[in-house]
């Protein structure tokens, strides 16, 4: 192939605009997605590739064998950080670990995250200071450093070294500028400081520092030298059987564990991090999840290009004078297969180039959709990536059309003969059709069911009244004045009913402990501190015994505790009534049991409810709020209050309606993308149906006349012609749509409840296919009703 090749292309293109409008178009809509898709994919996939040697870089997971711990939770104590320091491995580590902080400077509150580190932590992630001190900010007390981004933020410019803020009423000057991270990195942060920082209270950060039972970040490694991650493993196991936390938790409980250990390390790359179920549950980055989208981008590419070597090989059946022409002239075999080629390749590279363009028009609704940052998809490699995979997809679908053209017989084109498609060339086409119509129905199929299970799960009561209740997330709760004041002033707003303080929201509960019965062994329950007010706040009644009662009962004089019936169940109570007056031991403590209470749905519908026990305590800040009256004008009311108890903070304050939203939002953006891929499939199905029905309406107009001239009505034209595509749909039905059931109950696998879905699903998706069929081939029929045969036979 030449430049001349590609000129005379570019001419027959010019001269055929609707042909080249079509083919174009069609083929950028699947270059765009193809691009999209995969772009996620790579942007999950290659996390941390700016980290300097990435592959000698690592982070430390832990693990408790021990009933209600049963996940790797993505990080280990800071205790394991000073166990491979101290080991003597050629490594460096450093702790990790980021926290929200809100940030005054003048009259602006902004909220940031700072993330507390070890002076290895640059070292590790190759940072720079862009100007200042960066070690100054990780040594000091009362230092930060900011990104370029955050500092634009706070201060407006990036002219920020020296400068002051108030973080929780104390001062810190900013001593270095660092340059904006990646979004796809494992380690994120907008402001960094060290862990003696006064952001973190002395009592938080002893525990922190000091507790081998305490996990408060993540601890990242980078080796230096001659080491294997089982030493690194064994260091910090060997660290952790030299603690008193060994000695007085870990021993006493082994006997139970038949020659196992309770805690189990393990070091992975971070390369690995992104796509490790334990640190992420956004379903985006789960590698089968990853491969689905990376095979439905192809599929659609492909599909796209299906579409376009059905149009080029009519238009090559079309254009054999033009080729017999060609060769009367003297064209060899080799120039009218350049000729074919340099078509297809052009009209790849344009499309391309227009998929490119639609992409990036796309991109920010895409990104919102996926809920990520995809910066940095369109790059040299990328770009250059998807032009040379339209020059190879140019070639590929170019073979076709120019074997077909290679075979006209000069002879018979120009004496008007064999100008029809052959039958095996026939049979290739309705292949593609039924590809994309089992590609369109198995989609549509997923898509329906992941959407269905989704609004299913949104719709499940969580186990208590949800509805008028406004939950706020403040500095301080009522065992601090200002919390308390707080607390009153909300009591006192019109509307509201009851207010109740917990140390986190009721759905998914990250503090446990081991109680007991008396002469039975030890379980795991989840728990919750709440004050008096929780459960008339929630909607909540008893199930036996009696709740929290604020008329009844005292904050400072606990009655007992509350369990949930996950818990009676748990602690071997055969019912409810049983548990009522019995004593848990817990650390030393006896609890007795006043009340048993419904389960609260988890909040990952792919865990059962958690086993939980509710007890006195002051020291949550998180607000729940019941109101009468109109939930916004609640939220206003509130926020004209917030700066005279929280003048250093910003406010943090949802519908619980909202957090529901929040925690289905993962399996929602699947669902959008499924539905999105499947509408575009069927678009593709339909344009490949369309094409198909009017030249099989051309090829078979002869046919047409002769029976009309026998008798045959127009419907009896019609079912001759519908017959031929509902026996394709028919295939493809056959074909696409059991693969789509077994990938509906593989997904439907991991939830606890399902919604009633079944074949409902596959009738749905096939009824789609049949829709669009008849809307697709309805023009070309009515045109095939509608031959006049004098007309025919006249030309």
């Amino acid at each position: 192939m030449n430049f001349r090749d590609f000129k005379i292309g570019w001419r027959l293109l010019i001269k055929e605009p609707s042909y080249s409008a079509i083919v174009i178009l069609g083929l950028s809509i699947g270059f765009a997605v193809c691009f999209l898709l995969l772009g996620l994919v790579r942007y999950q996939t290659n996390f941390d590739t700016h980290v300097p040697d990435v592959d000698q870089v690592y982070y430390a997971n832990e693990k408790w064998h021990m009933e209600g711990f049963n996940n790797w939770n993505g990080a280990i104590p800071f205790k394991g950080r000073e166990a491979l320091v101290n080991s003597g491995l050629p490594l460096i580590a450093s702790v990790y670990s980021p926290r929200p902080v809100d940030v005054r400077y003048g009259e602006r509150v902004q909220s940031i995250e700072l993330s507390l580190v070890d002076l290895d932590f640059k070292k590790i992630f190759g940072i720079k200071a862009i100007s200042g001190d960066l070690d100054a900010a990780i040594k000091r007390p009362d230092a930060i450093a900011l990104t370029e981004k955050t500092a634009v933020k706070l201060f407006g410019n990036i002219d920020v070294v020296g400068k002051t803020v108030l973080i929780d009423g104390k001062t810190y000057t900013v001593t270095a500028l660092l340059p904006n991270q990646p979004s796809n990195t494992a380690a994120p942060f907008q402001a960094l400081g060290g862990i003696n920082s006064a952001t973190w209270e002395d009592g938080w950060r002893r525990n922190a520092i000091e507790n081998w039972g305490s996990t408060n970040g993540m601890v990242f490694m980078r080796f230096t030298g001659n080491t294997t991650i089982n030493a690194a493993e064994k260091a910090i196991y060997d660290g952790l059987k030299q603690s008193k936390f060994y000695d007085q938790y870990v021993k006493p409980r082994l006997k139970d564990l038949n020659g196992g250990e309770l805690i189990e390390y393990k070091i992975k790359k971070l390369r690995e991090l992104n796509l490790d179920p334990n640190m992420n549950s956004a379903q985006l980055n789960d590698p089968k999840i990853l491969i689905g989208l990376s095979a439905i981008a192809i599929l659609i590419l492909m599909l796209a290009m299906t579409n376009y070597l059905n149009l080029a090989t009519v238009r090559s059946v079309r254009r054999q004078r033009e080729i017999a022409m060609r060769k009367v002239l003297g064209a060899s075999a080799g120039r009218v297969l350049r000729q074919f080629l340099s078509e297809s390749i052009l009209v790849c590279v344009l499309a391309a180039a227009l998929g490119l363009l639609l992409a990036w028009l796309i991109l920010p609704t895409f990104m919102d959709m996926v809920n990520l940052k995809l910066d940095n998809i369109f790059n040299a490699w990328s770009i250059t990536l998807c032009f040379l995979s339209s020059v190879l997809l140019g070639m590929l679908s170019g073979v076709y059309p120019a074997w077909t053209a290679l075979k006209v017989l000069p002879t018979a084109a120009l004496a008007g003969r064999g100008n029809a498609e052959t039958a095996s060339g026939l049979q290739v086409r309705r292949i593609l059709t039924i590809a994309q119509f089992a590609t369109a129905m198995g989609l549509s199929a997923l898509a329906i069911a992941v959407t269905w299970q989704t609004k299913f799960l949104t719709q499940l009561s969580p186990g208590f009244d949800a509805q008028q209740l406004v939950v706020v997330d403040a500095p301080a709760g009522l065992k601090d004045s200002t919390g308390r004041a707080f607390y009153d002033a909300l009591k006192r707003i019109p509307g509201v009913t009851k207010v109740t303080v917990a140390n986190e929201g009721p759905r998914s509960l990250h503090n446990a402990d081991e109680v007991a019965l008396e002469g039975k062994p030890k379980v795991s329950l989840r728990w919750l501190l709440v004050n008096p007010a929780y459960f008339e706040t929630l909607g909540m009644t008893a199930k036996a015994g009696r709740l929290f009662d604020s008329a009844l009962d005292q904050l400072e004089h606990s009655p007992g505790i509350v369990l949930n019936e996950s818990a009676v169940k748990k602690l071997g109570f055969s019912s409810n009534e049983e548990a009522i007056g019995k004593v848990v031991n817990q650390r030393g403590a006896t609890l007795p049991v006043i009340g048993v209470v419904a389960d609260i749905r988890n909040a990952d519908p792919r865990q059962p409810d958690q086993a939980t026990y509710y007890g006195f305590g002051n020291w949550g800040s998180t607000f729940t709020i019941r109101t009468e009256s109109n939930k916004d004008q609640l939220q206003t009311a509130i926020e004209s209050m917030w700066s005279r108890y929280f003048p250093n903070a910003m406010i943090r304050m949802r519908t619980m309606e909202a957090d529901f939203a929040d925690q289905n939002a993962a399996d929602l953006r699947i669902a959008h993308l499924l539905t999105g891929a499947s509408f575009i499939t069927i678009a593709i199905a339909a344009f490949g149906i369309y094409v198909l029905a009017a030249y099989s309406v051309q090829r078979r107009t002869k046919e047409i006349v002769l029976r009309k001239l026998y008798g045959a009505n127009n419907s009896a034209i019609a079912k001759l012609l519908a017959k031929e595509f509902f026996i394709l749909i028919g295939i493809g039905a056959l074909i696409g749509l059991p693969i789509a059931y077994w990938r509906i109950q593989d997904y439907l696998s991991g939830f606890l409840e399902r919604a009633p879905i079944g074949v409902n699903t596959i009738v749905g998706a096939l009824l789609v296919g049949i829709v669009v069929a008849v809307l697709s081939t309805l023009r070309h029929t009515f045109s095939a009703v509608r031959i006049a045969p004098v007309q025919v036979l006249r030309d």
